[in-house]
């Protein structure tokens, strides 16, 4: 994740962020679920989880006109 976010960066695509952290921050992102899935599993399904994780990820970092 570090390589993509980094590449990300490089190609304008993404906010100028720190590459390690945010790539770090992505992958242990797909434990939430798993480690609080007794929370979400009357709520929400996986996919609802999954969709709103990403939609915050995505929108944290994503420039604008990338």
């Amino acid at each position: 994740f570090v390589e993509v976010v980094d590449e990300g960066i490089r190609k304008g695509v993404f906010k100028d962020v720190n590459p390690t952290i945010i790539g770090n921050f992505i992958a242990y992102n797909t434990f939430f679920y798993p480690l609080r899935n007794w929370f979400f599993k009357n709520s929400w399904s996986f996919e609802e989880v999954e969709k709103e994780i990403m939609e915050f990820t995505l929108g944290a970092i994503l420039k604008e006109d990338g």
